[in-house]
């Protein structure tokens, strides 16, 4: 028995037809909110409880793309909100090592205060912290341990960009 081919034109007509006839025309967006310029970084790479600053290059290597893309989004005059969860809180710690580097690129510390200094938010979970043994006077100046406005004018409103590393 031969085989049957159907041309794609004819494929692309039916499917076209049978989205027509199901009411499903075309993609709105009336009930999706406005975009915002507002960016959210969740990073959670880190050395775990009782390992202090021994970050391991996969750490190493998200940590800095999250602090590099914080950084660039500033750069691009966006709000960029940088929480700091599970192992994360580690990158705040105000004896993080300057040597602290992933590859050539410059250490994190410096990273890291570059972000605060350009006007970044950085919030870090309170419990993460904790589990972690750390207290807010173990944080450096302008990171803040409270998670109450992740989802408020600081974090995830409505239309907010999010990355997570």
């Amino acid at each position: 028995m031969p085989t049957v081919t159907t041309p794609r034109w004819l494929l692309l007509i039916l499917i076209a037809a049978t989205l027509s006839v199901t009411g499903c025309t075309s993609v709105t967006s009336a009930n999706a909110p406005e975009l915002s310029d507002r960016v959210f970084i969740q990073l959670s790479a880190g050395p775990g409880p009782g390992e202090g600053t021994a970050y391991d290059e996969e750490d190493l290597w998200r940590a800095n793309l999250a602090i590099s893309m914080a950084n660039r989004a500033l750069a691009a005059n966006r709000p960029v909100t940088l929480f700091l969860d599970v192992h994360g809180p580690n990158l705040a710690r105000t004896d993080l090592p300057e040597s602290l580097n992933f590859a050539s690129e410059p250490p994190l510390k410096h990273q890291f205060s570059e972000f605060i200094e350009k006007g970044g938010t950085v919030i870090v979970c309170p419990l993460c912290a904790e589990t972690l043994g750390l207290a807010q006077s173990d944080l450096v100046p302008g990171a803040v341990m409270d998670d109450s406005g992740i989802f408020g004018s600081e974090g995830l409103e409505p239309g907010t960009a999010s990355l997570s590393f």
